[in-house]
């Protein structure tokens, strides 16, 4: 038999081993061609820098995103990476915005409008902050942890803080709105039935984490309020002894923190990752420091000047000046002569004697109130005050005359409060030296409190009276009162200025200062039902007809739901001039969405976690399509009065606790009915406003839709040009 060495060659090149990547495939796998674009993505993400950052992030756009699930992927792919690598949080948070401003959009079958790239990744976001702690308490087991289980616990306590400063980075660019983070933050001091307090103390360290990374960003004048309330139940559990000891610190360290004006300590300072130009420039500065173990220093005796050495005179002979310690020379200078040191005392600077000091001022106050209260002569006590007082004392003062009518009588604290009309007529007072004064006033109300029960009614009187003699405005002494702090003070303030007043002085003072009342009540009683009764409470019904008006109009609805005879009841007994009121719309539309409501979607025993089945769906059509003349005849071709329909469905839906799909399924028969136009909506998703509850969450159910209407209206207006 002859052997043929080429029939061995041939053999030999069809067992090599031959690379998958050269190998050409006819076709190709959706699963196999997502693992390549993945693999792509992985390679990209592990060499992110911040130099590289702009040409990765186009290398990244180019791998071949043509699918919502390669889109997907990839958002994946960056959240555990910014969950791994916590310290690298801003860099992939500006990846997400640069993906999300150039990341193409696409359109699955069966859905109204494409995913974008946010869209997606704040669902993601949500579905992590929402299961943050499930991997971290998987360890939280009686006994001891194997070694293997201690690192995998404290792997996932990592992710899930890292998780919380990458949602708070995607903030700070804007990527998600404020609400949405304060909605976190609210998650997170809410206490869950069952829960003691020790079992808090993942949350609050994510609460800490939130503080420290986004707190000065939400820390605005607008959600003062909100911030104050926060920190207040901070403060509370700072000092719980049942909480770790290291959460306890932790709490501390933020109210610390904001107290600083949000400037950290250096031992806080989060350093991100840099420029390796920024590593070489510190290098070089360190390099440029004197190192002080390269000075030289004499080592020994043989190392010292001669006349330095120890010679053998006798200790009886020794002059007195060797025996003091003598300066070593350098080795390249001559010797000098020693010379006497005369040891010269400075004198103390004189220190100037201060006059005026605090202490002292608010003594010789209390000398002036207590001769007021004899005499009754306001007058020469302004012109005392005037005199003894200097400006920065002057919120002192204001707080100091308060304090002293506290155990007075009603006479005693209208004749202080005519004390600081008058020092504002001088002007010695003025609307911010009475505000830090107030302020002051109500920082010691708890302590106060408990030797003055009534403090809060005889505070009441000082605002009033200052409101009535213009020192302050009424929307200014609001401003401290916000979200219920030091409830019911604020009624109190109102009621005291109907006495003083009038009825109708009071409404025209309650309409031109704008104030929300709404706001000024605790958060759990912030809605329009309960403000209701708070004000009947009180009788200070007057001050909102609209609110009144509302509940009348739910009872009209529910004594008679036919659309006809609730138009003729608003033309018989509604002022015609109330007919364009944001107050009334929103009374409408509420009554309106309550009855369709409860007659469909809403019944007893309605699951909201799921989408009704189709016949209750055109039911809520039908009853939705009864009022529809009612609803058009009001707000029709007026895009301010259809925002307000619009807000009061978000309301609606918020109280209700967002039923699945019923926002959405109301956002489209409104548009179909046309009782809605297309600009009112476009101007609900562009308006910025903490004036309704839910806006984040409304804007998460229909915001696909919303986009879905937005490129509709622009193809229209595309083929009305052509």
């Amino acid at each position: 038999m002859i052997y043929d060495y080429r029939e061995d060659v041939s053999v030999r090149k069809n067992q090599r081993w031959v690379p998958p990547s050269t190998q050409r495939h006819t076709v190709i796998s959706d699963y196999e061609k997502h693992n390549i674009v993945f693999r792509r993505c992985r390679g990209i993400l592990n060499k992110l820098a911040p130099e590289k950052f702009d040409k990765l992030c186009n290398d990244l756009l180019s791998v071949g995103i043509d699918s919502k699930a390669i889109l997907k992927g990839i958002i994946l792919l960056i959240f555990d990476k910014a969950l791994e690598e916590a310290k690298y949080s801003f860099t992939y948070a500006q990846l997400c915005k640069r993906l999300c401003e150039l990341a193409p959009n696409f359109e699955p079958p069966g859905t109204a409008g494409p995913a974008t790239f946010q869209r997606l990744l704040i669902a993601k976001c949500q579905d992590e902050f929402e299961n943050r702690s499930k991997a971290f308490k998987a360890y939280d087991k009686d006994g001891y942890l194997d070694m293997e289980e201690e690192e995998q616990r404290h792997v996932a306590k990592l992710k899930m803080l890292g998780n919380i400063k990458f949602i708070c980075e995607l903030g700070k660019l804007d990527m998600l709105h404020e609400s949405i983070l304060h909605r976190c933050i609210k998650q997170l001091l809410d206490k869950k039935k069952h829960e003691s307090i020790s079992d808090r103390a993942e949350d609050l360290e994510c609460l800490c984490q939130i503080m420290k990374t986004i707190g000065r960003r939400l820390d605005t004048n607008k959600a003062k309020a909100l911030m104050d309330q926060y920190f207040e139940r901070m403060l509370k559990l700072s000092e719980n002894q049942e909480l770790p000891a290291r959460i306890r610190f932790m709490l501390q360290d933020c109210l610390e923190l904001r107290s600083s004006d949000w400037v950290p300590r250096r031992a806080m300072r989060d350093q991100g990752p840099k420029l390796i130009e920024q590593v070489r420039q510190e290098a070089a500065r360190v390099s440029l420091r004197p190192n002080q173990s390269l000075i030289l220093k004499p080592q020994g005796p043989g190392m010292l000047p001669s006349s330095t050495k120890k010679t053998s005179i006798p200790p009886s002979k020794t002059p007195q000046s060797l025996l003091k310690p003598q300066m070593a020379v350098p080795l390249n200078q001559p010797a000098k002569v020693p010379i006497k040191q005369v040891a010269i005392q400075e004198k103390p600077k004189p220190v100037k004697k201060r006059t005026n000091h605090k202490k002292d001022v608010l003594t010789a106050l209390e000398i002036i109130l207590q001769e007021l209260e004899k005499t009754g002569a306001v007058l020469d006590a302004t012109k005392s005050v005037k005199e003894k007082v200097q400006n920065k004392f002057v919120p002192a003062v204001v707080c100091t005359v308060m304090k002293y009518g506290l155990p007075k009588t009603d006479s005693d604290r209208d004749t202080l409060s005519t004390l600081i009309a008058s020092l504002k007529k001088e002007n010695v007072v003025n609307a911010t030296h009475f505000m830090e004064g107030f302020n002051e006033l109500l920082g010691q109300l708890t302590e106060l409190e408990v030797d003055y029960p009534l403090i809060k009614s005889s505070i009441a009187t000082y605002a009033a009276r200052a409101v009535i003699d213009n020192v302050v405005t009424l929307s200014e002494l609001c401003e401290p009162m916000e979200n219920g702090a030091y409830y019911p003070l604020i009624m109190l303030c109102l009621q005291r200025l109907q006495k003083l007043k009038d009825k109708e002085w009071l409404v025209k003072l309650v309409n031109d200062s704008k104030i929300n009342l709404l706001k000024m009540l605790p958060e759990i009683d912030q809605n329009k039902e309960k403000m209701i009764d708070i004000l009947d409470g009180k009788n200070l019904s007057f001050l909102f007809p609209l609110l009144r008006l509302q509940g009348d109009i739910w009872k009209q609805i529910k004594t008679d739901p036919n659309p006809q005879t609730l138009y003729k009841w608003i033309k018989d007994s509604v002022d015609p001039s109330l007919h364009k009121e944001k107050g009334f719309i929103n009374a409408l539309t509420t009554g309106i969405l309550k009855y369709v409501t409860q007659e469909s979607s809403l019944q007893d025993g309605m699951d909201v976690t799921i989408v009704p089945d189709k016949v209750v769906q055109e039911k809520e059509k039908a009853l939705l399509n009864k009022f529809k003349p009612l609803l058009q005849r009001f707000v029709h071709e007026n895009l301010n009065l259809q925002m307000v329909a619009l807000y009061a469905l978000q309301t609606h839906c918020f109280h209700t606790n967002f039923p699945k799909g019923m926002l959405l399924r109301f956002f489209v028969n409104l548009y179909d009915m046309e009782v809605i136009d297309e600009e009112a909506f476009l101007n609900w998703k562009e308006d910025v406003t903490d004036e309704f509850m839910g806006k984040g969450e409304a804007l998460f159910q229909v915001n696909q839709w919303l986009t879905w209407l937005a490129t509709a209206e622009e193809e229209e207006s595309e083929d009305d040009d052509d």
